[in-house]
């Protein structure tokens, strides 16, 4: 039935979650996975260009590190599973487009993710990132919860 699943994740117990089960319907499908996680631009407002600098320096080395190890953590539970697995980081302003630009770009023709989002004021003016992508994506979504 499908292929190809992309799995949308940034590491939380629900994605994680998520995840897992989306390896589980790939080995059940035959099909190959990739493994996506964003890391949002980074944002800051200081007058001070040192500070700056080095805020932005740790950000990107936080980021670069957590992605690693999201990353790492499923290829070795998709490897266990026998499942086909790719990894791919993006960087951007909105999780929901870069989910949708790379589920086109890979040739996925599942995404499965986790019911997240934001929170607090944004969550109810922007709507959670997995609405976006339900409700905007040229790809068939599954909602784990």
């Amino acid at each position: 039935m499908f292929q190809h699943i992309l799995l949308p994740t940034e590491g939380s117990a629900l994605a994680t979650s998520a995840v897992a089960r989306g390896i589980e319907l790939a080995a059940k499908f035959g099909a190959k996975i990739t493994v996506l996680t964003i890391i949002e631009r980074f944002h800051v407002m200081t007058l001070d260009a040192t500070e700056l600098a080095n805020s932005l320096t740790d950000y990107n080395r936080h980021a670069a590190e957590h992605a690693a190890r999201v990353l790492g953590e499923v290829e070795a539970k998709a490897k266990a599973a026998g499942v086909e697995i790719a990894s791919v980081v993006r960087t951007g302003e909105s999780p929901w487009e870069e989910i949708d630009k790379v589920a086109v770009e890979v040739g996925a023709d599942l995404i499965a993710m986790a019911p997240h989002g934001r929170r607090g004021p944004a969550g109810l003016m922007l709507g959670s990132q997995t609405a976006q992508v339900v409700a905007r994506s040229k790809v068939s979504v599954l909602v784990l919860r």
